[in-house]
């Protein structure tokens, strides 16, 4: 568990509403915000409850700032700088959660936004309304004490992360490239705290995301005459597709390190506690390949040196056990690495399939983002104010095994960013997606102290 030694700024803003700050996010977490591929079945007034309440609760963001509803459930607000020509800051979020699971499992029911001494439970706690009440709360204080900024700032929430973001996000970032506005920087959920033993090294790091892998999905789909299962013949709709699933599983992507992770290493190296890991980053570019293969090998660290391939869905018409269906579908969600582009992968998939009797069909197709810079002042301001926060020595650059919105302002700007500043132990972490999701109060209100910083150093 993260003791509060971790948090440097304890007595800085000592006029924040903290008990304000706690029942927003507690009020954001009793919206049931869930969104669904398919969007004829998400509750739009739940969605409007939040951006009412945002409207009724935040003053000066009214004040200053003047909203736009995109497709319902985002909305993004636009806060005029004093100085048009200075770029602009993009602060998002997603108001979206996926649905609880297991809820007999849980401490409060899962849309309590239940409020205890040391937690506020629900889901979004941690993804991520706890990051949209921190934007708000940050801008809120700054703009009360410091009235309207030198730089504009953007804040953009969507209604569809957790289902690729293209009705939310994208649509926002469209209206904002459509105004040709000059955006500095681009702030989203993303890195965060990882124990030393994610590396196998001696020291507590920091992650500051500049990248994310792609993203694509293949449908396989097989059809057959159907039938009792006493008589299946030579194949049937479910063995083909198993054998197609059989055919890409088999065939895994080769490991490779990108530029962002070869920086990684070179900032962890002097703290590398495994020997033969140590000994084969004393000379990264002889050793590429090893450390490629080493780290392929880790569980947690495979995801980052390669495109990983993952079924995780599977279904047919079959009413019972003596059943032959007629018609199977299965799904595989493929993260895709730098090194494999989503046209090359499906010419590979294309390929391995030729022979099987299946129809193959590519949906959601994200290429991986553009690496955003590390020599910029964005992001070195971002670095000096986690040292400036927080207790940690280790601050290293990473790529988002997962996805964001993010990724879609690439065009804006050079410098998007994935930092989440409020930080939480890996079995707190591990609630996000699952049972009893959390947040610690004290990480959520130091991470509205780490926004009033980074705003006021950066817009005013």
């Amino acid at each position: 568990m993260i003791n509060k030694d971790f948090y440097k700024i304890k007595d800085k803003y000592n006029d924040l509403d903290k008990s304000k700050a706690i029942n927003d996010l507690s009020n954001f977490i009793k919206c049931k915000t869930i969104s669904y591929i398919d969007q004829t079945k998400m509750d739009f007034s739940e969605f409007t409850k939040i951006h009412s309440y945002i409207i009724d609760n935040y003053p000066y963001i009214n004040k200053y700032g003047k909203y736009n509803i995109i497709n319902k459930g985002s909305i993004y607000y636009e806060i005029e700088g004093k100085d048009l020509n200075k770029p602009a800051i993009i602060l998002m979020g997603h108001l979206d959660v996926v649905p609880p699971i297991e809820e007999d499992k849980w401490d409060y029911e899962p849309f309590s936004g239940e409020i205890t001494e040391k937690y506020i439970y629900g889901r979004g706690s941690l993804d991520m309304k706890n990051i949209d009440c921190t934007i708000l709360n940050s801008i809120e204080y700054s703009l009360s004490h410091f009235g309207k900024p030198d730089k504009t700032i953007y804040i953009c929430f969507g209604h569809d992360e957790e289902t690729l973001g293209k009705k939310g996000q994208w649509e926002i970032k469209n209206k904002l490239r459509e105004k040709n506005v000059n955006i500095g920087m681009v702030i989203d959920e993303g890195g965060t705290y990882s124990k030393g033993t994610k590396y196998n090294i001696s020291k507590d790091i920091l992650e500051i995301q500049v990248g994310e892998k792609g993203y694509l999905d293949i449908k396989i789909e097989g059809t057959s005459e159907g039938g009792h299962s006493s008589n299946p013949g030579k194949s049937t709709a479910l063995t083909n597709v198993c054998n197609a699933i059989t055919k890409i599983t088999s065939n895994p992507f080769e490991s490779n390190l990108d530029d962002t992770l070869i920086k990684t290493i070179n900032n962890i190296k002097p703290y590398i506690i495994d020997e033969e890991f140590k000994q084969l980053c004393d000379d990264v570019e002889s050793n590429h390949d090893k450390i490629a293969s080493y780290l392929d090998k880790k569980l947690n660290l495979g995801p980052y040196v390669k495109t990983t391939i993952a079924p995780t869905m599977i279904s047919s018409d079959s009413k019972g056990a003596n059943v032959l269906p007629k018609e199977v579908s299965a799904i595989i969600n493929l993260r895709l690495s730098s090194f494999n582009k989503a046209k090359d992968v499906k010419e590979k998939i294309k390929d391995l399939l030729k022979d099987i009797d299946v129809k193959v069909t590519f949906l959601n197709e994200i290429d991986a983002s553009q690496i955003s810079s590390i020599d910029s002042n964005e992001y070195k301001l971002l670095t000096s104010l986690i040292k400036e926060h927080f207790n940690i020595d280790c601050i290293v650059p990473s790529i988002s095994i997962g996805g964001t919105d993010c990724c879609f302002y690439t065009e804006l700007t050079p410098n998007c960013y994935r930092f989440s500043p409020i930080i939480n132990d890996e079995e707190l972490a591990k609630t996000i997606h699952g049972v009893n999701e959390h947040v610690t109060i004290d990480s959520y209100i130091n991470g509205i102290k780490f926004y009033i910083d980074l705003i006021n150093k950066y817009c005013f």
